[in-house]
């Protein structure tokens, strides 16, 4: 659902943050546990009925559809989605290519 340059920015984010609520529930969780005893997994469960209901309700459905349907999905039908590559990046990709193929010394290797 990200252009390419930014997933991953996008997966270093979303990893950070795993790891700070893993850290956040490690550090509560004996605090809840003195303080509710039996009943200490009963707010994980609320917070989880409640991400549950949110994926359901505004979340759409993803697959079998490609990336601008999607994108068309959470924008609206009307947004048109450009996507543009560096051209010193595709220009480097097709030399690297051609020399993988060709047997040359290129940055890619060769087969020769």
């Amino acid at each position: 659902m990200f252009e390419s340059k930014y997933v991953a920015p996008a997966q270093s984010i979303a990893c950070q943050v795993n790891w700070v609520c893993n850290f956040i529930i490690g550090v509560a969780f004996p605090s809840l546990n003195a303080a509710l005893g039996v009943w200490t997994f009963i707010p994980f469960g609320v917070v989880l009925a409640g991400c549950f209901v949110f994926t359901m309700c505004y979340l759409p459905e993803t697959l079998n559809r490609t990336v601008d349907e999607i994108q068309q999905l959470i924008h609206g039908p009307d947004v048109q989605f450009t996507y543009e590559i560096d051209s010193d990046y595709r220009d480097s990709y097709r030399d690297t290519a051609d020399d993988a193929y060709s047997g040359g010394a290129g940055a890619g290797g060769g087969f020769g």
